[in-house]
Formats: C-alpha cells, sequence, structure tokens
C-alpha cells in the first residue's frame, strides 16, 4: 500500500507549485475542497480511479507512481480490507487502468 501522508503532502506539494488554491484545485479535480483537505493531510484514501486520476492531472508516468513510496499494508488501513499489493502489483494495476482508458478515448 502506498502511503496516504505522503501522497497528501505531494498533491499538496504539487497545487502549490501549480498556483492553486485547495478549491481551485479541487474544482479541476471534481471533488469537494473539503475531500480535498482530507486527502492532503493523510486523513483520506482516495479510490483506484481518483488516484489515477491526480497522477494524470498532475502528469506523472507510472515509473513517477512508484516513487509514492509504496509500503506493504501491515495494518490493513487501506478500507480496512484483507488486500495487501505489493509495488509490481500496484505499477501492473496503474498500468492496466492507463491502457484501459487509453483505449476508450478511441470508442467514443
Amino acid at each position: 500500500m502506498f502511503d496516504i501522508v505522503k501522497f497528501g503532502k505531494t498533491i499538496k506539494t504539487l497545487r502549490n507549485l501549480r498556483g492553486f488554491t485547495t478549491y481551485q484545485l479541487a474544482n479541476e479535480l471534481h471533488i469537494s475542497d473539503y475531500y480535498l483537505i482530507m486527502l492532503e493531510n493523510g486523513k483520506a484514501t482516495p479510490s483506484i480511479a481518483l488516484f489515477v486520476y491526480i497522477i494524470n492531472y498532475f502528469g506523472m508516468t507510472s515509473n513517477e507512481y512508484c516513487s509514492f513510496n509504496i509500503i506493504p499494508d501491515t495494518n490493513n488501513i487501506l478500507h480496512k480490507t484483507d488486500i495487501s499489493l505489493s509495488n509490481e502489483e500496484y505499477k501492473f494495476l496503474y498500468d492496466t487502468i492507463l491502457d484501459y482508458i487509453y483505449s476508450k478515448k478511441g470508442t467514443n
């Protein structure tokens, strides 16, 4: 699992680098500013779809995605499930979702 606190700090840093307020970025991401604040403070875990959307919004590659310091989920903190994925499994999942998104772009 990735470190949600580090993920939140990364999003906050990227938002500040772009000169966005919380409200502006939340509008860009189509989420509430309250939820974005929760994400930035490591108090909420994004869905996989939102995670991929945020990664793509900031123009990150799958290699940069791996730098989010994914750690073993020894406490089952992600939605309190029994799911625990390795770095390679997360990268595979991320790449698979991107492939699906890109394949759908041409079908509209």
